[in-house]
């Protein structure tokens, strides 16, 4: 991954037949996140959020995954964290009706976290993305 990324290169304008709508907004003190709908099904729609972390390992990796992958950690969350790159994946407790399958995973000094409430809508957006 190059070291010189900024958060307009993680949270693109489009990614394939996904397109950003509307601007990054900032979530909490240090994280940023993007909404994108597919241009083919407006239906089709995932969030990406990413953050910077500083580098994890071991214990400290699993937790950040898993709290990560749901938000406050509650859901089912399956881990991989020896894996390059390390992530976690989740079903999540419903909101607002929906649950939620959300994709997490750690990139260099970036903790990336895809979030959809359609499975395969999420699989088909984290593919396309580069990073």
């Amino acid at each position: 991954m190059p070291a010189q990324l900024t958060v307009a290169d993680l949270l693109p304008s489009d990614l394939d037949d996904f397109k950003r709508e509307g601007s990054i907004a900032t979530v909490g003190a240090d994280a940023s996140s993007a909404t994108y709908v597919n241009t083919n099904d407006s239906t089709q729609r995932a969030i990406l959020a990413v953050k910077p972390v500083q580098q994890l390992s071991g214990a400290v990796l699993a937790d950040s995954l898993k709290s990560a992958a749901c938000g406050d950690g509650s859901g089912s969350s399956t881990l991989h964290v020896d894996a390059h790159p390390p992530f976690a994946y989740a079903t999540c407790p419903p909101s607002n009706g929906d649950a939620g399958s959300n994709f997490v995973w750690v990139n260099g000094q970036w903790l990336f976290s895809a979030t959809s409430s359609d499975p395969e809508v999420l699989v088909q957006f984290v593919n396309l993305y580069p990073y």
